[in-house]
């Protein structure tokens, strides 16, 4: 009898390679920038969601998140099912917007993009990774 697959123990999924820059809203990275604004000094965490054309176009904030200076969490099991969530972003309250090991070890079990931004958080200020933690380049869209 094979053994039973459950959410604890399935393997990550991985994604191929997009060869296109991926594309986010501006209203929806302003938002994000806004919150990690008015959480600081502590880090921000939210997601965000892609519309119909694959852009990532809304802010998304976890349930019951946990904002904390050196940190931030959301447990996943308090989100909606929802498959157009395909992206993190996370503020850090420091100059540096490099993936900790931390951040590391949450993308690769997560979500193919994500996104950090440092002081003083603006849109300047914003990296995006893939889940293995490589740069990559992104465009804003009106």
């Amino acid at each position: 009898m094979a053994a039973k697959t459950t959410i604890a123990n399935a393997p990550a999924i991985k994604t191929p390679p997009s060869r296109e820059a991926p594309k986010i809203r501006l209203y929806a990275l302003q938002s994000a920038l806004e919150a990690a604004k008015n959480t600081y000094p502590r880090e921000f965490i939210g997601l965000f969601r892609k519309n119909e054309k694959g852009e990532l176009s809304e802010l998304v904030l976890a349930p019951l998140a946990s904002y904390d200076l050196s940190s931030s969490s959301f447990n996943e099991w308090n989100l909606p099912t929802d498959i157009s969530l395909t992206a993190s972003f996370h503020s850090h309250p420091g100059y540096s917007n490099k993936p900790s090991e931390q951040d590391l070890a949450f993308f690769g079990r997560t979500y193919p993009l994500h996104f950090i931004a440092k002081l003083p958080f603006s849109l300047s200020s914003v990296a995006c990774f893939d889940r293995n933690g490589n740069p990559l380049e992104f465009k804003v869209i009106s």
